[in-house]
């Protein structure tokens, strides 16, 4: 297993950190498809799919994030 792109993750957690929730969410959602993401980053993705009305993926980020803490 690769972990995921390091640069992609910094770039997500700018984005996120910049209320850039568009962005944070495509970043997130590209890194997710690319490998599993440690339990802050699905916090991250879950609530800039919650803040982009994209609800289905915003409880599923949340539900892996609960499990994986």
């Amino acid at each position: 297993m690769v972990p995921p792109d390091r640069d992609l993750l910094e770039s997500a957690s700018a984005a996120a950190r910049r209320r850039a929730w568009g962005e944070a969410f495509a970043l997130l959602t590209k890194a997710d498809a690319a490998d599993e993401l440690a339990a802050s980053d699905l916090e991250a993705l879950g609530e800039a799919a919650w803040t982009t009305s994209h609800y289905p993926e915003a409880f599923i980020a949340r539900e892996r994030a609960y499990a994986a803490y």
